[in-house]
């Protein structure tokens, strides 16, 4: 039995927070997603199966809506309304990405679902929150990244900040929103009243880049002001990187005998102790003149700006650590990371990944099946001594569920199922 089994979750979000859903589906709540009667925006996302030569084979919808039942309704039509309202008298979560203020519009605002179901806990991810200055702002994850501060740090130079490489500020509003809805739920348990779970992308942004704050409190206060090493093939200046993310520093992959692994050479305060650790396995294999290996990096940058170490030294130990590295495997190198303490990782193929032995050894890929198709899926995000976790299904076809949910939750026949969706309702 899943830790959320007894639990209905009616979810109605689109690309925005499906995560949310499907977190709470694999902990075992019954989630059904509600889609517009011509299917969820978020099947229209990429990458699509073949390569994207099966277009609307969406691999995002199957990874963020696997898990859930799938209906559909149109809840801009009365009778719609109608359904939803009663879908919502049984859920004890509803979980929405509906712009603000449209729920409100519709009749369906916390306060009116409160008094068709005081036990509803009502989860909303918008892009700004559903109140204040901002609430009605336009949004793109370009736009979340920048008003949530954390694209700032990004500036190079004279050159405009550049995005994150995938779209992820809604990742974390929809995890944020998940965890919510169970600190919600914690509160219900006591009260037996639900409550209105309000995230706003850009505060879940702002919190989760808060290391960039938090790295003044240890000395790294002048991170603004070219504080960040980089070779730009542009440009010759010089800068630290004193955050240890490794975005901003000259060189973060590193070729080696089958592959690239991840390693960034920080310095700092903060977390040029990491550097220090290789710097000892360097020494150790004699692979670096001792003056460099006994350098400390949390002190690399008063260094260069004291004139004690040269910018061309600092080239020269990149060169050498890349000479030094290319003689090993992924594997290998990972190995003596972990027993080093270095932070590096292996750049992971998909085949990697699902091949990856650590992964396979803690059950992380889960095998689902449905009528006509088979996936390997990410299961478990965490691993619990008392499994309630439940994988059930996959990803559902539009509508899919329709029969078996209306007339479960809400007592429909299957002739009046039909006749709704002959009239465009479901």
């Amino acid at each position: 039995m899943g830790f959320l089994s007894p639990y209905l979750i009616l979810d109605m979000t689109n690309e925005k927070g499906l995560l949310a859903g499907k977190i709470l589906a694999d902990l075992g709540a019954k989630v059904i997603q509600l889609e517009p009667i011509q299917g969820s925006s978020a099947r229209n996302i990429g990458p699509f199966v073949n390569d994207g030569a099966e277009r609307g084979k969406s691999l995002f919808w199957e990874a963020y809506a696997c898990n859930k039942r799938g209906i559909t309704c149109n809840i801009d039509t009365k009778k719609g309304l109608d359904l939803f309202k009663k879908l919502c008298e049984k859920a004890d979560f509803l979980i929405e990405s509906e712009e603000p203020g449209s729920m409100a519009r519709r009749g369906l605002s916390f306060e009116d679902l409160h008094q068709i179901n005081p036990h509803l806990i009502h989860v909303s991810i918008t892009p700004f929150g559903s109140d204040g200055p901002k609430a009605n702002y336009a949004d793109s994850d370009l736009i979340l990244w920048a008003a949530g501060g954390a694209l700032y740090p990004n500036l190079q130079d004279d050159r405009p900040p550049v995005r994150v490489t995938l779209p992820q500020s809604y990742m974390h509003a929809a995890a944020d929103a998940a965890v919510g809805a169970l600190i919600a739920h914690f509160s219900r348990l006591k009260s037996g009243l639900g409550q209105h779970v309000d995230i706003s992308a850009q505060r879940s942004v702002a919190q989760n880049t808060l290391s960039r704050i938090l790295s003044a409190s240890v000395g790294d206060f002048e991170y603004e002001k070219n504080s960040i090493y980089s070779l730009s093939a542009a440009s010759n200046k010089k800068i630290f990187d004193k955050d240890g993310g490794g975005s901003k520093t000259a060189q973060t992959k590193w070729k080696v005998k089958d592959g690239y692994v991840e390693m960034n050479l920080s310095m700092g305060p903060s977390s040029g102790r990491l550097t220090n650790n290789l710097m000892k396995w360097l020494a150790e294999e004699e692979a670096l003149e001792e003056k460099y290996t006994n350098l400390d990096w949390r002190k690399v940058p008063e260094l260069i700006r004291n004139k004690e170490l040269g910018w061309d030294e600092v080239d020269y130990i990149y060169e050498k650590i890349a000479s030094f590295l290319k003689h090993f495997s992924k594997n290998e190198l990972m190995e003596i990371a972990v027993t080093k303490k270095v932070p590096m990782a292996p750049v992971q193929s998909f085949k990697d990944l699902a091949e990856n032995k650590h992964l396979n050894a803690r059950g992380f890929w889960i095998d689902c099946q449905s009528e006509d198709r088979q996936l390997r899926m990410p299961g478990r995000f965490a691993r619990t001594s008392v499994d309630g976790f439940e994988f059930n299904r996959l990803a559902p076809k539009l509508g899919e569920h329709n029969f078996e949910v209306y007339g479960e939750i809400i007592g429909l026949k299957s002739d009046e199922v039909e006749e709704l969706m002959n009239q465009g309702v479901i």
